[in-house]
């Protein structure tokens, strides 16, 4: 049996575009003390189960600001660039707050604190992900069936199958001209095979 490679890939294709979009869309949590994690692009969602606010900060590279949006009055909006790194530095409240990495990549929370805290880092554009990953699915399914031939695609795309573009039409009762040279009239009729009777 001849393996066809082009499905094959498209196939597998398909499992890292569905692998992709789950990771993808899927929350992560951390908690802790001394908490340490990546922000990343989506919101960020902190619970702090004491009853005092803890000091923690947000840190990049020296050379690389960034700004937030939060629920926190007092938070800071902007990076401030220090020697080391550019840091954003609050006072995390007790309860749940929330905040937005808008501007910036590569941005680590950090708690220097004993006090477990809870953080859950939501995936961001979760619905244009899965737009793009249904996409690719659909285009790659659809290039398996013309791939292997199936006769719905080709209804679609309003072509006759590969199978029926490459058939030999059937040569039955029908006269033939094979007058190449001179003329030969009559001479070239086919006639019907007679059904040999057994006795």
């Amino acid at each position: 049996m001849r393996v066809n490679w082009k499905v094959l890939v498209a196939i597998a294709l398909i499992g890292g575009a569905i692998a992709w979009a789950a990771t993808s869309i899927t929350s992560t949590s951390y908690s802790g003390a001394y908490l340490t994690f990546s922000v990343g692009t989506g919101t960020v969602t902190m619970t702090n189960p004491s009853s005092e606010s803890i000091p923690v900060r947000l840190s990049a590279a020296a050379n690389r600001s960034f700004s937030v949006s939060s629920t926190t009055d007092d938070m800071p909006r902007s990076s401030t660039r220090g020697d080391d790194a550019s840091l954003i530095e609050f006072e995390l409240p007790p309860g749940i707050s929330e905040f937005t990495l808008v501007r910036g990549t590569d941005v680590i929370f950090i708690s220097q604190a004993d006090t477990n805290l809870e953080a859950t880092v939501h995936a961001a554009n979760v619905g244009t992900k899965i737009k793009v990953a249904v996409g690719i699915i659909v285009v790659l399914l659809f290039y398996i069936s013309y791939t292997a031939n199936h006769r719905w695609i080709y209804m679609l795309l309003g072509k006759e199958p590969r199978s029926k573009l490459h058939s030999k039409p059937y040569v039955g009762e029908q006269d033939t001209d094979m007058r190449p040279y001179g003329d030969n009239r009559g001479k070239g009729r086919v006639k019907p095979v007679q059904p040999v009777s057994e006795e």
